[in-house]
């Protein structure tokens, strides 16, 4: 699994500080945020129940809507 877009994390808060970082992230994602690391959790919930037991190989981008673009 790997995460092409910002997720809010202790570990990046320094860099979310930042109003130019900020701004240019929003510009770069449609739905002009940051993503929140429980809407990953909750892909991440769903593919690991049952209701995803006829899942497989897919590749599911949680980006906001960045690889649309």
């Amino acid at each position: 699994a790997r995460a092409d877009v910002l997720v809010a994390t202790a570990m990046n808060e320094p860099a979310r500080a930042d109003p130019q970082f900020m701004r240019r992230i929003e510009r770069s994602v449609p739905l002009a945020r940051i993503g929140a690391a429980e809407e990953l959790a909750s892909v991440i919930c769903h593919l690991l129940s049952d209701d995803a037991s006829y899942t497989t190989g897919q590749v599911i981008a949680v980006d906001g809507g960045a690889t649309a673009r």
